[in-house]
């Protein structure tokens, strides 16, 4: 999978255009901001929709283990995933893409936003924006990261 930068001008979501202004404002010409400096006003956000990730070993073994997962994620794949890594909660029919896109944001320590696009039962289309978020505590290795998630 190959990705580019770009503005944030795409981001369809009203809240993940927000989302990512104001980490660029946390970030204050860092390349990323610290995760304990990520302190969205109430209401801002729907905390429902985040899934916090930690970024264990590298290279090849390289996990991404679920810290936080909001209600609605929860609620949508019907599991719990605190404790388990992306590769085991992710449907093997959406692995690749979730974990190449985690891996260039913990790499690149840039902000990645992907559409994952299917159709429900009634043949409507139903997209899945996805925005990722890096964190780290001296800018220089993302320690986490924060995936937004909006079915429209």
């Amino acid at each position: 999978m190959s990705f580019k930068f770009i503005s944030p001008r795409p981001i369809r979501s009203d809240s993940h255009r927000a989302l990512a202004s104001h980490w660029d404002r946390l970030a204050a010409g860092r390349r990323f901001p610290s995760f304990t400096e990520f302190k969205p006003e109430p209401g801002t956000y729907d905390a429902g929709q985040f899934v916090v990730w930690n970024i264990e070993g590298a290279g090849r073994l390289q996990k991404f283990r679920a810290l936080y997962q909001g209600e609605n994620v929860a609620q949508v794949f019907n599991s719990a995933w605190a404790g388990k890594t992306m590769d085991q909660v992710v449907p093997m029919s959406l692995r690749r893409v979730t974990l190449d896109a985690a891996k260039e944001c913990a790499s690149s320590g840039c902000l990645v936003y992907t559409i994952i696009s299917t159709f429900d039962a009634n043949s409507h289309r139903v997209d899945c924006e996805r925005l990722l978020l890096p964190f780290g505590r001296d800018g220089s290795k993302v320690e986490q990261i924060l995936a937004s998630l909006q079915l429209k």
